[in-house]
């Protein structure tokens, strides 16, 4: 920073002064720490990780489950158990996504799951996302064909 003083003379007189702040470092949101990502090297990796997997396999787990209780077949007090403990777990997780490299995507396989697992837990009375929604009315039209 820089002080502009008028002096006697017609001359402009610059004087720098010191200024001290102190800033705090930012503060990452994420418990996994933040790294430069070398692209060229993650070509050749799998780099899903440990959050971005277990969403995706309770997402996977919970459509099965949701397409048990459209066939209405299986123990319905296990599958709300198990329902119960995935909404749970998804909660829990929801925080991490903003860590995520595909964290859009990711997102969108969090509310998949979540929508199914309330199919679960409402017995099939909930509104389904749309790849429950068509296996659904795939299965009621061969029910009634048969």
């Amino acid at each position: 920073m820089v002080s502009i003083c008028a002096c006697k003379s017609t001359e402009l007189k610059i004087e720098p002064i010191e200024v001290i702040a102190d800033i705090a470092p930012p503060q990452n949101p994420c418990p996994i720490s933040q790294v430069p990502v070398d692209r060229q090297a993650l070509t050749d990796l799998d780099t899903t990780s440990q959050v971005e997997q277990e969403i995706k396999d309770i997402q996977k787990k919970a459509f099965e489950l949701a397409v048990e209780t459209a066939q209405g077949v299986g123990r319905r007090k296990e599958r709300h158990t198990q329902a119960s403990i995935m909404y749970q777990r998804l909660t829990e997780l929801y925080p991490l996504i903003s860590c995520e490299a595909s964290k859009e995507a990711l997102a969108i396989t969090w509310s998949e799951a979540r929508l199914d697992i309330g199919y679960i837990l409402s017995d099939g009375k909930e509104l389904a996302r749309s790849g429950l929604y068509v296996y659904v009315q795939e299965l009621r039209r061969k029910n009634k064909e048969k």
